[in-house]
């Protein structure tokens, strides 16, 4: 069953927040079997005020593939996921098999630009 503290969650924020300085973020556990991070405001212009970014995926090559192609085409995406990703996924076990769910990670992650009832906002 995925599982993360709220110690894990305090970590990650520290460090999610050391890494990008310039950004306001919202750094919460879901349920404690996840970590969601928005990006609500910064300097960047992401093309979006709101978009769930998903990165929560599994890593063979056809799904890696085809999710890194639908962010190559917005660079100022990739280089947030490129600087949040690893520092959510440190630490982070193998998955495991589940007889009755499949593949299950230690925890799931979640990234949005945004939150679905307040928008990101590009700060000058």
């Amino acid at each position: 069953m995925p599982y993360i503290t709220k110690d894990q969650v305090k970590a990650k924020r520290a460090a999610l927040k050391a890494a990008l300085p310039q950004y306001k973020l919202s750094v919460t556990t879901e349920h404690y079997s996840g970590i969601k991070v928005a990006v609500m405001s910064g300097p960047t212009d992401f093309g979006t005020t709101y978009s769930q970014l998903n990165p929560n995926i599994d890593y063979r090559a056809e799904t890696w593939n085809r999710y890194t192609e639908e962010y190559d085409s917005n660079p100022p995406i990739q280089d947030l996921l490129d600087i949040v990703m690893p520092i959510l996924n440190e630490g982070k076990g193998p998955s495991h098999e589940d007889g009755d769910y499949g593949m299950i990670p230690d925890y799931y992650t979640w990234v949005h630009i945004g939150k679905w009832d307040k928008e990101y906002q590009q700060t000058k």
